[in-house]
């Protein structure tokens, strides 16, 4: 599939996100841009409907510190609720990093720093649902 084809690809399903479920043009391009999966965990966030429903939209930079960006789709990443709680309102910039900048060439760079940053919560978290899990199920 050629880049035309599959940019016509992801257009046509954000329309049909639009219009068929009623998601806001903003929120069907996240969601469509990350393919349903956390930025953060990779979470495939359609594997049911409770992942589903926990499915949010998170600021690389945070708006309270970056209101400028806060409608910047460039700004926007798909996130599960636990990640999206823990990076809370993180912010993946260096001293003097210019935010625009930042933005619009490294994001993957910030994207990644964030990972790194709640990597050890994660783990932590998912280490307690397995021992409540397997408690509650033995």
């Amino acid at each position: 599939m050629g880049k035309q084809d599959e940019l016509e690809l992801l257009c046509s399903m954000v329309k049909r996100l639009n219009q068929e479920v009623g998601l806001p043009f903003w929120y069907a391009e996240v969601f469509v841009a990350y393919g349903g999966k956390c930025a953060y965990c990779d979470e495939d966030l359609l594997s049911n409907r409770i992942a589903y429903s926990a499915a949010m939209i998170d600021h690389v930079l945070p708006r309270s510190k970056y209101p400028d960006f806060a409608t910047d789709q460039m700004n926007l990443v798909l996130s599960c609720a636990s990640c999206n709680s823990i990076k809370n309102s993180q912010d993946p910039l260096h001293p003097g990093e210019d935010p625009e900048e930042m933005l619009k060439n490294n994001r993957a760079e910030l994207i990644q720093r964030i990972r790194d940053e709640i990597q050890e919560e994660v783990k932590r978290r998912n280490g307690t649902w397995e021992k409540v899990a397997s408690i509650l199920r033995s």
